[in-house]
């Protein structure tokens, strides 16, 4: 069954940016060789105060209904070990199927539970996951050089609470070049999207479950700045009602900004 985008952001973890790729500890070891099995580290998450962003349970991201990631074009099952260890299987029954490394280093694409198939391709000396449908998913690579995988948001999250009504429109002023892209190739080693396609700086039709809702924002560089107050628009019987945020909003890759929509101010015009 397809899972929405909330439940997946609901039971998100953690809270640090990691670095562009997982390293040996030591120089002399040997290169990797192929793996059947990788262990994966959840994604985490910044605020803007620096603060650690914990969710419920016990980390949990995933669920073992069926939730997937490609590691070198091979599809995997994420499934929970022991304690709070997620690994994956292979979902070709209980065949083991060993993934070779791409110039030594392992790179890995969540894909969610669609049936997507993105293709992992090289360009201009770096891999890229192309045809990635950001829609269904929360945008997640890693790379590594083993078979220990941290995965790494390519996304700022919007976290809206106290929200007790449907959304119509949300509007985040930013110049037409900073608006975020939904189409596009994601880099696993950056954790960035490359070769930006469509972009949009409005969202719609935006739902609350539990009085809150979440708005993902696929990001193609580290950090846009936005240029005005984030806009919120509502039906209220037949009146269209604006709020505004009552500053502006730096929008950083791994970050998750809460907004409480009771102190968003109702906006004159």
């Amino acid at each position: 069954m397809k899972k929405s985008l909330l439940y997946i952001l609901a039971v998100l973890v953690g809270s640090l940016l990691f670095g562009a790729c997982d390293k040996h500890d030591s120089a002399s070891d040997p290169a990797p060789n192929s793996y059947s099995e990788f262990f994966i580290n959840p994604p985490s998450f910044n605020t803007p105060s620096g603060s650690k962003v914990y969710w419920n349970d016990d980390g949990l991201w995933w669920s073992t209904s069926g939730d997937l990631v490609l590691i070198n074009g091979t599809q995997f099952q994420i499934i929970k070990g022991n304690g709070n260890q997620w690994k994956t299987q292979s979902t070709e029954s209980e065949e083991r199927i060993d993934v070779e490394p791409r110039d030594g280093v392992f790179y890995c694409c969540y894909i969610g539970q669609d049936p997507q198939t993105p293709s992992l391709v090289k360009e201009d000396g770096r891999y890229l996951y192309r045809g990635v449908n950001f829609d269904t998913i929360v945008p997640l690579v890693g790379a590594s050089e083993d078979n220990k995988m941290t995965l790494k948001p390519c996304c700022a999250v919007l976290k809206i609470i106290n929200l007790d009504r449907n959304i119509s429109n949300i509007k985040i002023p930013v110049a037409p070049v900073d608006k975020f892209p939904y189409s596009g190739d994601i880099d696993p080693v950056n954790a960035l999207v490359a070769n930006p396609g469509n972009k949009k700086n409005q969202f719609s039709n935006i739902a609350p479950i539990n009085s809150t809702a979440y708005v993902i924002l696929p990001m193609f560089c580290d950090s846009i700045r936005t240029n005005g107050q984030l806009e919120f628009k509502y039906k209220e019987g037949g009146t269209t009602i604006t709020k505004k945020t009552r500053s502006t909003v730096p929008i950083n890759k791994g970050y998750v900004y809460v907004i409480d929509f009771d102190a968003v101010r109702q906006s004159d015009n």
